[in-house]
């Protein structure tokens, strides 16, 4: 009996033992590491949609080589970066044509490892789009199931997000405004901002009905994250809006008059067009934030909020002071005054054309790297603040990752 009490007491005494290392360190569950709150290291998740998948980090500046073989040809090879610009890392994420740039803004690099889910044209909810292509959204059935898996596996430090701008018809808005701009001439203009379908879209009831969308996404991500057991403290959840893509009338490098802001610059929109698109993005930012509001109320946990409205002034499409690439002789050439924002070709159209008609109007490859570097200063390596991005004052200053010296402004 003696013999068997002791050899029980061993047992016991062995079984405390390995519990008692499963609660620190590398023994740790998967809920206990996640419970006790940020370290050095750990996985960097980003959610959403174009803007913040990548979709146009091929590109590296506007270039119209393509289209004028063999004089431009070489610009063209400057400015692309391959078409392994867009991978899914090795995993299986569901999405058709998500374009995840391998320069997306969640790629911070050094101790974190990052997974990007975002999917191009994706919405809050998940669908299949106009070109019958499966969008995951966040919510159940889409990206929100990818994050869990995640979480449950690996150490989640941040979330980053950008969503919203789909759910107010962000593409269909723009082909409107594109397709009028071709198929009429200045003196008697079909503009978009006359259209009523686009004017809809920025309604009262569509904005009350994206906003309580974006809040409800954004919710159900630290719900999400809870259950998996993560404190509220252990984390960080970032919500971004966007960068407005165009400049301003008197900002645009080419008139509206003929063709040239199409066939040179890529950006067939109409002056009133432009200044209607600018109220159009700031009341898309605007919902994006009072969404993130909402959801801080709603659930407790506090959600940085990262402004991004005026990042690429200066450098974005069309705009005075920009080159295509074959304005530039040289590298730092082009990235000090390459545009921040993918052109509209007509041409990805063509059979062969290795350029995406899905990619015209969302940030490049250098505007991704502004839009990273805007990030890191709001992730803070874990110490996340809300805060604004402002452009640089020289482009052409990157660091060795090739991010701009953007200005954050923390609030």
């Amino acid at each position: 009996m003696r013999r068997i009490a002791a050899v029980t007491l061993v047992a016991v005494l062995v079984l405390f033992a390995a519990s008692c290392a499963t609660d620190t360190g590398e023994g740790a569950s998967v809920v206990e590491r996640n419970a006790a709150g940020p370290a050095e290291g750990g996985v960097l998740v980003s959610m959403g949609d174009s803007y913040i998948a990548g979709t146009a980090g091929r590109w590296r500046g506007n270039s119209n080589g393509f289209t004028n073989v063999p004089q431009n040809l070489e610009a063209f090879r400057r400015s692309d970066t391959g078409a392994n610009a867009y991978d899914n890392y090795g995993r299986e994420f569901p999405g058709e044509e998500c374009f995840r740039s391998r320069s997306a803004a969640i790629h911070l690099g050094g101790n974190w490892t990052s997974v990007n889910i975002a999917c191009s044209n994706a919405r809050t909810n998940t669908r299949v789009d106009e070109d019958g292509k499966f969008k995951p959204g966040l919510d159940t059935g889409g990206q929100l199931d990818l994050l869990a898996d995640i979480a449950a596996t690996d150490p989640v430090r941040m979330v980053a997000v950008s969503i919203g701008a789909n759910d107010f018809r962000f593409g269909p808005t723009v082909k409107n405004c594109v397709t009028g701009f071709l198929t009429s001439f200045s003196a008697f203009p079909d503009r978009c901002s006359e259209d009523p379908e686009a004017v809809a879209t920025l309604s009262p009831e569509s904005i009350a009905s994206v906003r309580a969308s974006i809040a409800r996404a954004l919710g159900d991500i630290v719900t999400t994250m809870r259950d998996a057991g993560y404190a509220d403290d252990a984390w960080a959840l970032v919500s971004h809006n966007y960068p407005n893509p165009l400049p301003p009338p008197s900002a645009m490098r080419y008139s509206q008059s003929g063709y040239e802001r199409q066939v040179t610059g890529g950006c067939p929109f109409y002056d009133a067009d432009l200044a209607w698109f600018a109220t159009w993005m700031a009341t898309v930012n605007a919902t994006v934030s009072a969404a993130a509001a909402d959801a801080t109320a709603a659930t407790g946990k506090e959600i940085v909020t990262l402004d991004l409205a005026d990042l690429f002034e200066g450098r974005r499409l069309c705009e005075q002071g920009t080159k295509l690439v074959e304005e530039t002789t040289d590298d730092a050439g082009l990235v000090e005054s390459a545009e921040r924002v993918d052109m509209i070709r007509l041409t990805s159209l063509a059979p062969g054309s290795p350029y995406n008609l899905n990619e015209g109007v969302h940030p490049n490859q250098l505007g991704q790297l502004a839009i990273r570097a805007c990030l890191r200063s709001a992730f803070n390596d874990g110490a996340a603040r809300s805060g604004t991005c402002r452009a640089p004052a020289d482009w052409g200053a990157t660091n060795s990752a090739g991010e701009p010296p953007v200005v954050f402004f923390p609030s």
